[in-house]
């Protein structure tokens, strides 16, 4: 099984005052994990902000950074992704296409997709995508 991570479980499972253990989990398993370039960008910028924002310090970023570049996955550029991720954000009144192309990356592998947004996957309704996952819930 392949599955596809959001920013959501890269920064709830690497800044330790937002851990969640489930999430940790998760970047942790051995399995295949493929995922659009965004994703080290948009982790990267969550623990710099947890840090600019003092809610963690310097220290604390620096361990949650190591962890990040030895994450064992395959990226794919999100060029292809973002016509589709676009429709799905129009459609779905989603507040960016970020999401929508972590969605359109797992369609596209048939993979899961593990997120920690609630509202991105409140955001389908009764018309969900059977392959989101919502941490912790799924797990």
């Amino acid at each position: 099984m392949t599955r596809v991570f959001d920013a959501s479980i890269g920064s709830r499972g690497l800044i330790q005052s937002q851990l969640l253990p489930e999430a940790e989990h998760l970047l942790g398993w051995g399995g295949e994990v493929v995922v659009p370039t965004l994703f080290m960008q948009e982790t990267l910028s969550a623990i710099f902000k947890a840090e600019r924002r003092g809610n963690v310090s310097s220290e604390s970023a620096d361990e949650a950074r190591i962890p990040l570049g030895g994450l064992r996955h395959e990226s794919l550029e999100p060029g292809p992704f973002l016509d589709r991720a676009y429709e799905i954000a129009l459609r779905f009144r989603q507040s960016d296409i970020y999401d929508a192309v972590y969605l359109v990356c797992a369609d596209d592998v048939g993979a899961e997709l593990w997120t920690c947004d609630r509202k991105f996957v409140a955001s389908f309704g009764r018309q969900r995508p059977a392959n989101p996952k919502l941490c912790p819930d799924d797990v």
